[in-house]
């Protein structure tokens, strides 16, 4: 009988381990909370958050998604993601915290599913399965966490998907009769993750052989059946997307902008020093933190000599299963010559949960000889007291910082703080030009999209106005408009009179 077939044991359970999930949920509060609350974010999330909104407002659909008004469709990413957001904002309404709210449900979303992952792996190791916080932890520890959240990423709805269907195949591996609906379940949650960023969210594919390969050995020619249905669903699936209309258009258009463009290195090539290597040095720069964490707790068990007979049984086919499924995840990336370090984040759960796995034993190892003695366990429950005490205060000091800074921008104050003033200026729902030296400030350009509803145009000619840098001359025929910029200048055509238009007349929602 396999690992993950054995009866479950209900031991009682430590009370450290609620302190433990208080601690964690501390953590996420103080990297996730604080800029849910400001505007501004890197480029690439207004530009999601952007062809959400305007997909709320009625401009474009699920195939048809639009970023620079009527007409202009955009190709570069599947369409899932801005959809999903949609939805908020039609919801919501227009406001800068909408697409900060999305990012947050995706991570509260993935600590639940990395969770269930963690439970399901060692169901028949109570004592370790009560750590399910340990894992959140270890991937709450990436340097870059936060600002995944904070910029609005589709790989965070990506990675959801992925976890939903590893842990869909795992429930299929374990159920003998409700296999085939949680293959369904799999075929599902894979098909959200390819359309959510494309044929990097197809590595779950091969969760049922790397199930096969590392937790169920004896039953390998089942995992296979399974393996096939989860394919054949998959596409059975994919290809019923296709059908609607303009679904094959668009997935055609982007395949050969995004994908075959970009392994061939035709577009977006960043020439790292490193080449096709570079992403294995950008992990590796994330992932040393929850390592070294890992390793610590493991020296701190040796030391105590607490952690040494239980580093012994380690569990180590569910280690192996997360460290394969995790490579599956960040290995096919080097195959494209885009080379980013975020593009690795949706392996990183995988990642965090192998780590926590490796040093699991050490942490139950600490726990469990500091509550042996008597005189440990009351310092024990006094401890726990003190750290639950200390979670408390650390999520009410987040809770004030967050107040304290609602409001202020996160990034881009300057831009940000003009693109407000231009709003009092120019139209909604029209086009502005730019002066060359801004064709390659993206920033003011999506903003503007974002929060106005104004069309960049890389040319000055035919429009009621222009932007150019805070020192430009004016074009020919324009004159500066006396805005409060601050880096920027912003100029109106000088035969005509524009009358001003106020931010509440900006595109809406309702």
């Amino acid at each position: 009988m396999s690992a993950i077939d054995r009866p479950q044991q209900l031991p009682t359970r430590s009370p450290l381990h609620s302190t433990a999930w208080m601690l964690t949920a501390t953590l996420l509060l103080a990297r996730l909370l604080p800029a849910a609350l400001q505007p501004g974010m890197f480029m690439d999330g207004v530009t999601y958050a952007t062809i959400a909104r305007n997909m709320a407002a009625g401009e474009g659909d699920f195939w048809h998604p639009v970023l620079f008004g009527p007409g202009c469709d955009t190709h570069e990413q599947p369409p899932l993601t801005y959809w999903m957001e949609s939805l908020l904002f039609r919801v919501l309404g227009d406001h800068f915290w909408v697409e900060k709210l999305y990012s947050v449900m995706m991570a509260i979303g993935t600590v639940a599913l990395i969770a269930a992952i963690w439970r399901l792996l060692l169901r028949d190791r109570p004592e370790l399965r009560d750590c399910s916080w340990l894992p959140v932890a270890m991937w709450a520890c990436l340097p870059s966490w936060s600002w995944m959240y904070d910029s609005n990423l589709m790989e965070n709805t990506l990675g959801l998907f992925a976890l939903a269907s590893v842990y869909a195949s795992l429930r299929a591996a374990n159920s003998p009769r409700a296999w085939l609906g949680w293959t369904v379940a799999a075929a599902l949650a894979l098909t959200g993750a390819v359309l959510a960023k494309g044929p990097v969210g197809m590595f779950p594919l091969v969760t049922p052989l790397v199930i096969a390969v590392t937790l169920r050995r004896v039953q390998a020619a089942r995992m296979l059946v399974i393996a096939e249905g989860l394919s054949l669903l998959f596409l059975l699936a994919f290809g019923l997307l296709l059908l609607q209309r303009g679904a094959y258009d668009y997935m055609v258009t982007y395949f050969h902008q995004q994908v075959v463009l970009g392994v061939l290195g035709q577009r977006e090539v960043f020439h790292p020093r490193l080449g096709r290597l570079e992403i294995f040095w950008q992990m590796a720069l994330q992932l040393i933190v929850p390592a070294l964490a890992a390793a610590g707790l493991i020296a701190w068990a040796r030391r105590r000599a607490s952690g040494i007979a239980a580093e012994s049984n380690r569990p180590k086919a569910e280690l192996l299963f997360c460290l394969l499924t995790a490579a599956s995840a960040s290995l096919p990336i080097a195959i494209s010559r885009k080379q980013s370090g975020h593009y690795a984040f949706p392996s990183y759960s995988f990642y965090a949960l192998a780590f926590a796995i490796w040093c699991a034993p050490a942490v139950i190892g600490l726990l469990g000889s500091a509550a042996d003695r008597s005189l440990q366990a009351m310092r024990l429950s006094r401890g726990n007291r003190l750290l639950r005490g200390l979670a408390i205060g650390g999520s009410a000091l987040v809770l004030l910082a967050t107040c304290f800074m609602a409001g202020r921008p996160h990034r881009d104050k300057d831009v940000y703080h003009d693109t407000l003033v231009m709003g009092h200026f120019v139209p909604p729902r029209s086009t502005i030009g730019l002066t060359p030296e801004l064709f390659g400030d993206f920033a003011i350009q999506m903003y503007m999209v974002r929060w106005d509803g104004i069309w960049p145009i890389h040319s000055t000619a035919g429009h009621e106005f222009c932007l150019g840098a805070i020192d430009a001359p004016a074009p020919p025929g324009y004159t500066a408009v006396a805005a409060d910029l601050r880096r920027y200048r912003l100029f109106e055509r000088a035969d005509t009179t524009t009358e001003r238009v106020g931010r509440g007349n900006k595109p809406s929602l309702h």
